[in-house]
């Protein structure tokens, strides 16, 4: 049996999240092997992050959802690389 609980992720490889938005571009421009996410019932899950790329293409062609994210969460994502790269930040 499966208990679902809701959890709150406080940090990403170190990093305090500030809200969703900045959740996704911490998980998204990624550049370590792991992601580690720190939850804040003190517990850390730590995921390999091309792994949990793959699997989570799949999950999504498997069930047929359209997309990891909502679109104005890629907007964000994809505006902030824009930026990234024309300041010469990335």
């Amino acid at each position: 049996m499966y208990i679902v609980t809701t959890k709150q992720v406080l940090k990403v490889n170190g990093t305090e999240i500030d809200n969703l938005e900045h959740l996704c571009e911490l998980v998204e421009n990624c550049s370590t092997d792991s992601l580690h996410f720190d939850l804040d019932d003190n517990r850390v899950i730590v995921l390999n992050y091309e792994t949990a790329k793959i699997a989570t293409s799949r999950i999504l062609k498997r069930h047929k959802i359209p997309s990891a994210m909502s679109a104005d969460l890629w907007l964000f994502i994809l505006m902030g690389c824009l930026l990234g790269i024309r300041l010469g930040i990335n």
